[in-house]
């Protein structure tokens, strides 16, 4: 929206594939971080294995999306208020007492 295109920034975007060796191949994840007014967001898509008997493959795939992307840009004056958001995402990520599930546990 036009109203708030000046407190929208810090876009960044990151990419981690899961076919063939995760190396190459039509899956995997794409993730998009954006910062409006002083609220860090990010959406991660994600294009899997299809099926019922490809659920073990989809759940390990994701566990890797979740794990290994990585936003490559560094912080701005405006993301410095809010990189405790980026540090308590990734310590969520390796807390067990967290709600998320995954292949390994």
């Amino acid at each position: 929206r036009r109203d708030i295109r000046t407190h929208v920034g810090d876009l960044d975007v990151a990419a981690v594939p899961c076919g063939f060796g995760r190396a190459i191949g039509n899956k995997g994840g794409v993730g998009l971080r954006i910062r409006v007014y002083d609220r860090i967001m990010c959406f991660v898509n994600c294009h899997l294995a299809a099926h019922l008997e490809a659920v073990t493959r989809r759940n390990a795939d994701f566990n890797h999306i979740y794990r290994s992307m990585v936003f490559s840009k560094g912080q701005s004056l405006y993301t410095v208020a809010a990189a405790g958001a980026s540090t308590s995402a990734q310590a969520l990520k390796n807390n067990p007492n967290t709600n998320i599930t995954t292949e390994e546990e």
